[in-house]
């Protein structure tokens, strides 16, 4: 009977799923990833050769082109992962209620995590964290005796497997550490009562050591084999150990990390709160206290542990609340899984006779299957991405846009990550060379391999910001800049050679977008790149274009309006008044669909003078970004409010 209900939750989830996901890829880490699979590339630090492999496998599913295909296998895990969690607590919850009522709150639990915001739109877009989702309510269950189902420690066997899987994808199994160090107490005692303990231990550590060892033996393997994507090219020992370690990341991770006093943590924690009670129903979740009092009493070492768990991940996300919504998951999980322990336990103690007990039992399906519901109802069109094609669009706008051999200098993950996914994985113009202008600055990134192709072909050698102005000034050279995003150290290093080099500035300004084809091919591409993937639910972009979880979508949408107004600006430093109020007209719409209206008078493309109007409709974008930054503080996203409003700034 467990493997029917198991079987039939994971089709009903996938099917959701399989609604839901686009039918390419998505913005975010998606795109990369999906290339990184195409070519066996290396993937960012700390890298996820495990996800690139599987990656690559599931292109031989018969569905869809590649990028679908990696989005079933990401939707297969996420579904994997909430069943798991169901049939996890079902094994806790059959002896207070029996086999049948714990089945039915065990795939209401299911549903209630698999169809939660956060969660739903992860198992959607492509991204690696459903994979890990699933390890870790695999090694939580198996901590407590599953898969073995007897209440024992389990095979450790399995668990070693389990364990070094799970490293082998991501660092953020840490969290499962109490987990580990639990099951491992567990195995070396019983290993000692059986007499084989130092026999176990070996056999244990070769079965960790198997899977993990591809995080050590595949990063070195591809990039000594030239992989057409390979960040940090960790080709030796010493590379690898930095890879491994995220090293470029520190000051990063380090800047949002910084405590700036118990204000500050009081106001990270109220939104980590307000996130909670916005992904699980109030009422079911209220019965978290009683379901984690259960679990003390049926099992207090595995209850210790696992509130450690969730602990540890609640504080980390405190730390780095940019990141919030994807890495507060497990925290979640634990709370659905403990709140319906809360509802079986409450059937259980419930006195009275029969009848009065089965009318609770029906009582607490009735609310778990209610919380599902809510979760369907509330989740179904804010997470249906299937007509999201923003991403696929501004990848074959921008190709399309560039000459034979052409060179395309992009402003980061945004814009080069879908240009990798189309060229690698549909073979859409090899010929384009594409890499971040942040290659000149530091040569750690994927893209450093395409900037030395480039700098061979021309006989420049690479010397950072001279290296780049020699290729700009290289009279012909097919080189086109992405005009917006980039750092302040960035904008020192290109100085005004790169504004006066940046196609368009001076003459036809559409022309660097225009696909060869005509107007219309030109219009279309531009309509579904600034406003099909916006307006993808009837409840319209700022509803969802605020909420913090899309934070790399968002910029990514908010891409072309922003090179707007970065041409605009540079077309009045210039001089170019009439260009810039083109520019500022075009773009003002895309911003108001954003952030929302600006309350200024209507854009005009000439009024008193095209300057007077280029100032209107700039002022425009400024009230724009300060209400974007405004939505981030109210979130509780300060680096991201102070992002928008140091742009708010720039604008006025």
């Amino acid at each position: 009977m467990k493997i029917y209900a198991a079987l039939l939750s994971w089709l009903g989830l996938f099917a959701f799923y399989l609604k839901s996901v686009p039918g390419t890829f998505y913005f975010e880490d998606s795109p990369e990833l999906l290339a990184c699979a195409s070519v066996l590339g290396n993937t960012h630090e700390p890298g996820y050769p495990l996800f690139a492999l599987l990656g690559r496998l599931s292109f031989l599913v018969p569905a869809g082109c590649p990028a679908f295909r990696f989005n079933l296998l990401v939707a297969a895990c996420g579904a994997a992962a909430a069943v798991v969690l169901g049939l996890l607590a079902a094994a806790v919850m059959e002896k207070w209620v029996g086999r049948a009522m714990a089945l039915l709150l065990g795939v209401a639990a299911a549903f209630v995590a698999g169809l939660g915001d956060t969660f739903w739109w992860q198992a959607s877009i492509g991204d690696k964290y459903p994979l890990f989702y699933l390890f870790f309510v695999l090694l939580l269950a198996a901590s407590r005796g599953l898969p073995t189902g007897t209440g024992g420690a389990g095979n450790p066997l399995v668990y070693a497997l389990l364990a070094g899987l799970a490293f082998a994808h991501h660092q953020y199994v840490i969290f499962a550490l109490p987990l580990l160090v639990y099951a491992a107490l567990r195995f070396r005692r019983e290993a000692a009562l059986a007499g084989r303990g130092r026999r176990i231990a070996v056999l244990v550590l070769a079965a960790f050591l198997l899977p993990f060892s591809i995080k050590l033996i595949y990063p070195p393997v591809r990039s000594a084999g030239s992989a057409a994507l390979d960040w940090g090219t960790p080709s030796n020992a010493g590379q690898l150990v930095g890879y491994l370690a995220g090293r470029r990341y520190y000051e990063a991770f380090a800047s949002e990390t910084r405590s700036r006093g118990p204000s500050t943590v009081l106001r990270r924690a109220g939104f980590i709160i307000k996130r909670t009670v916005e992904e699980i129903p109030a009422p079911f979740l209220l019965l978290a206290p009683v379901g984690t009092a259960a679990l003390w009493s049926a099992s207090p070492g595995f209850a210790l542990v696992a509130g450690i768990s969730a602990l540890l991940d609640f504080i980390f996300v405190v730390n780095v609340p940019n990141k919030a919504v994807r890495w507060l998951e497990p925290f979640l999980l634990l709370l659905v899984f403990v709140s319906i322990l809360g509802v079986a336990r409450v059937v259980a103690w419930f006195p009275g006779g029969r009848r009065v007990r089965m009318a609770a039992a029906v009582i607490a399906v009735l609310l778990a299957t209610g919380a599902a519901g809510w979760q369907f109802a509330k989740n179904t069109e804010r997470n249906d991405l299937s007509r999201f094609y923003s991403a696929h669009d501004m990848a074959r706008h921008i190709l399309l846009s560039i000459p034979p051999e052409g060179i395309y200098l992009g402003r980061g993950d945004t814009d080069l990550f879908p240009l990798w996914a189309a060229k690698h994985t549909e073979g859409m113009r090899s010929d384009v060379e594409s890499f971040g202008l942040a290659a000149f600055a530091d040569a750690h990134p994927a893209d450093a391999l395409p900037m030395r192709r480039v700098l061979r072909r021309y006989g420049i050698r690479p010397r950072g910001g001279t290296s780049l102005k020699e290729l700009l000034a290289i009279p012909g050279a097919p080189v086109f800049i992405a005009k917006t995003g980039y750092e302040g150290r960035l904008w020192d290093m290109m100085g005004e050679l790169v504004l006066h080099k940046a196609s368009g500035l001076t003459g036809e300004l559409v022309r660097e977008w225009d696909i060869p084809g005509g107007y219309e091919e030109t219009r279309r591409v531009m309509r579904g790149y600034t406003f099909r993937g916006v307006l993808y639910r009837r409840a319209g972009a700022v509803f969802d274009l605020n909420r913090v979880r899309d934070e790399m979508a968002r910029d990514a949408l908010l891409m072309y309006p922003a090179s707007l107004g970065s041409m605009g600006t540079q077309c009045l430093h210039f001089g170019n008044f009439k260009e810039a109020a083109w520019a500022f007209h075009a773009g003002r719409p895309l911003i108001e669909a954003l952030a929302g209206p600006t309350f200024l008078p209507g854009s005009t493309r000439a009024g008193p003078s095209f300057y007077g109007a280029a100032m209107l409709n700039r002022r425009a974008y400024a009230s724009g970004y300060s209400s974007l930054a405004a939505a981030m503080r109210r979130e509780g996203m300060d680096d991201s409010a102070l992002s928008y409003q140091n742009t708010a700034a720039f604008f006025r």
